[in-house]
């Protein structure tokens, strides 16, 4: 049997599916890893851009301060 929108063919055997659910847990694994990652990354540039950001108006306040 092949699901029609993803064109994946189901395994008809039980140990065959067996197989697929632990690979799909595998994946699943993987990818719940990625995602942790790149919401650790995400915060990490969004903190370093917010300290961008702040360093630089400190500098134009000093700046101005100057004249």
């Amino acid at each position: 049997m092949k699901l029609p929108l993803i064109g994946i063919e189901l395994p008809t055997r039980l140990d065959d599916c067996h197989a697929m659910i632990r690979r799909l847990l595998d994946e699943n694994m993987t990818l719940r890893k990625s995602a942790a990652s790149f919401g650790s990354l995400a915060e990490r540039l969004a903190t370093q851009l917010q300290e961008e950001r702040r360093r630089g108006r400190e500098r134009h306040i000093v700046h101005r301060e100057g004249r």
